[in-house]
């Protein structure tokens, strides 16, 4: 390891307290109701729903992102007690009423129906969308699928137990895995037809998140405990080193591979960067720990849904981005943050192989301030720092270069 490396290194070990001890969470002004259960993100529409306990489903536009108007949408709901919503393959949304069952909106929560043909218990604590389309919900004694949308549904019970089914996760090669309440965690291999017990090295069977990541990492949740599996669900290893709060994991989502977040009920959000090793709190602007449900949105944003005070979203987050097909060298930049800063800033990227890299920093005249790289890198991931010194509060250009790539990114220094 170089000088300037092994540097800056110690450099990012001596200010990441400075780093995440600044707000990370803004509130998203809403819902009014607001004990958040469920959270969607449509990218598409660029639209965000939120179900709650108390008062239906509410929507709001990600375009106004920091300043969100909600709308209550519940014509058609004959109850407001929202648990769990999913997405359907034709964008339609699903929401799962806990004690009546099931409800389809074919129009952005505009209007709804019912869409529970099959189901015969109605309380409903889970939902999922496999990539192959389709879904799947966790009622009080057993697991539902749907092959056609949501339109009917059928019981898989072969190798599952009668139990509450708390949290449903499906992987890129869709296998399902659920988790229930004090049974342990299953795994379907061939779309909930047969199950099998998969929770060899939890010390807690009462499991009440899981999540995959897009490399294959599945993460478990318990009332005691982060736990980890790297090979499908067959051993799983505790990860939650760091985490203070002995509060039960409600909710675990992903911004990138190695991002990985927890939300948990009472001790807020707990951030891993490097899938779960370690964990770092990052509860600064977020005044409910009492975290529900927590899901990312574009550009690695995040959304955390609480038990009494709405949803909130960071401000900026450590993600980085997936890597350009075939021909490009390099990944894309990751976010830099935190974003308002001061004094410091760090960011992220990726090099599939050797590269000539060149990093500036222009004032808002255009004028280049600060050169902070230039040279040439081996492959793999790369971390730096920007002080920003004796420079003037305002708006700077980071400019970034490699193998005929340009990257521009706006920053707000703070004095």
């Amino acid at each position: 390891m170089n000088l300037q490396n092994r540097s800056l290194i110690v450099l990012f070990l001596l200010i990441s307290n400075i780093i995440y001890s600044q707000d990370f969470w803004h509130s998203a002004g809403g819902p009014v109701n607001g004990n958040v259960t469920s959270i969607i993100i449509d990218k598409s529409s660029s639209l965000i729903f939120a179900g709650t306990s108390n008062g239906g489903v509410y929507r709001a536009s990600l375009i106004t992102s920091g300043s969100f108007t909600w709308t209550q949408i519940n014509t058609g709901l004959t109850e407001t007690n929202v648990s769990a919503m999913v997405m359907n393959s034709e964008g339609d949304l699903l929401a799962g009423i806990f004690g009546n069952g099931i409800f389809i909106s074919h129009d952005h929560g505009d209007s709804w129906f019912r869409s529970d043909s099959g189901i015969t218990n109605p309380y409903i604590y889970s939902m999922a969308a496999g990539s192959n389309g389709v879904l799947y919900a966790g009622t009080g004694q057993r697991c539902y699928r749907s092959v056609n949308d949501g339109t009917f549904w059928t019981p898989v019970t072969t190798g599952f137990p009668v139990s509450n089914v708390m949290s449903l996760a499906v992987s890129s090669t869709g296998h399902v895995f659920a988790t229930t309440l004090g049974l342990g965690l299953y795994r379907s291999t061939d779309n909930g037809d047969h199950w099998e017990l998969k929770d060899s090295g939890i010390t807690n069977p009462d499991i009440r998140s899981v999540a995959v990541n897009s490399a294959g990492f599945i993460f478990a949740g318990t009332y005691n405990g982060i736990f980890r599996s790297d090979n499908n669900g067959e051993y799983w290893s505790r990860k939650d080193s760091g985490i203070t709060s002995a509060s039960p994991v409600f909710s675990i989502a992903f911004n990138s591979p190695d991002n990985v977040f927890a939300g948990k009920f009472g001790g807020g959000v707990f951030l891993s960067t490097d899938e779960g090793e370690f964990w770092t709190g990052v509860n600064s602007g977020l005044t409910d720990l009492r975290v529900n449900v927590i899901v990312s949105g574009p550009d690695g944003v995040m959304y955390a849904g609480t038990n009494g005070n709405g949803i909130f979203e960071s401000i900026n987050t450590i993600t980085v981005l997936e890597q350009h097909e075939q021909t490009l060298k390099i990944s894309e930049l990751s976010q830099i943050f935190p974003n308002p800063f001061n004094p410091y800033t760090h960011f992220r990227f990726y090099l599939s192989e050797n590269s000539d890299v060149h990093i500036n920093i222009y004032n808002a005249l255009g004028k280049k301030t600060a050169s902070l790289f230039s040279g040439n890198l081996s492959a793999g991931s790369h971390e730096y720092i920007f002080e920003a010194g004796d420079l003037s509060a305002g708006i700077y250009f980071f400019e970034f270069k490699s193998n005929g790539i340009r990257e521009i990114r706006k920053l707000i220094l703070l004095k």
